[in-house]
């Protein structure tokens, strides 16, 4: 049977078992190089410095290596238990440590919160009664300004306006200014108007003179005009 690469499983198989092969060969030929270099550069120099010193020194080395293959146990026992017991103080140290500061922050939680209960509550009444205290002082001005009635409708017209869009206000207030420039413009327009029409409605009642004089606007037949009061 061939899938699509062309290959029958059994090939398959043996180009696997070749992979592994020569990984497991590539693999032993690394442990061998690393015991050869750890022969070659501590232990054939190890043993023969230990030969030597037994040369030299023959009861000293033994007494040194049977006391040496006497405590080997005993010492890593030690080191082990020592160990054990250390990371055992440090888990117990960190973990007493995190309990009770977690048990102490959560003490000091609860009248914390108990705080920010309480001033939320007086934040909120000092804020209403603020506005409250505001908008009667505002009734009152409106009140004596317009009267009863004028001023309470206008309140409420003020009091919808900053409720429910404040940010508006500035705008409305330069619309207003605009509207008021306008009809500033129109009386000041038709107060213009009916200057001209006065002016224009003035009686010239003196008849045109001509004189012989030189150097006159008579001469020249210029009228000499003289506007009446009107009364």
């Amino acid at each position: 049977m061939e899938d699509g690469s062309g290959l029958s499983k059994q090939e398959q198989e043996q180009i696997r078992r070749e992979s592994l092969s020569t990984y497991f060969q590539k693999s032993a030929t690394v442990v061998r190089e690393s015991a050869k270099r750890f022969e070659h550069e501590y232990a054939r120099p190890g043993m023969n410095m230990l030969l030597t010193a037994y040369e030299r020194h023959p009861v000293r080395s033994s007494f040194l290596g049977v006391l040496f293959a006497l405590s080997i146990l005993p010492t890593l026992a030690f080191i082990g238990f020592s160990l054990f017991v250390f990371t055992t103080c440090i888990f117990i140290a960190l973990t007493g440590a995190i309990i009770v500061s977690a048990a102490v922050v959560l003490a000091c939680s609860v009248p914390f919160v108990a705080i920010l209960v309480v001033l939320l509550c007086f934040s909120l009444f000092m804020t209403g009664s603020g506005i409250g205290a505001y908008l009667f002082f505002r009734l009152l001005v409106l009140v004596r300004n317009d009267g009863a009635r004028a001023g309470i409708a206008g309140w409420t017209r003020e009091t919808k306006t900053r409720i429910r869009s404040p940010a508006s206000q500035p705008q409305q207030q330069v619309k207003e200014d605009t509207n008021e420039e306008h009809a500033l413009d129109e009386d000041a327009a038709s107060d213009g108007s009916d200057t001209f029409t006065a002016v224009s409605a003035v009686v010239f009642d003196q008849p045109v003179k001509s004189e012989p004089s030189e150097g006159s606007g008579e001469e020249l037949g210029i009228p000499d005009l003289s506007l009446k009061e009107v009364q």
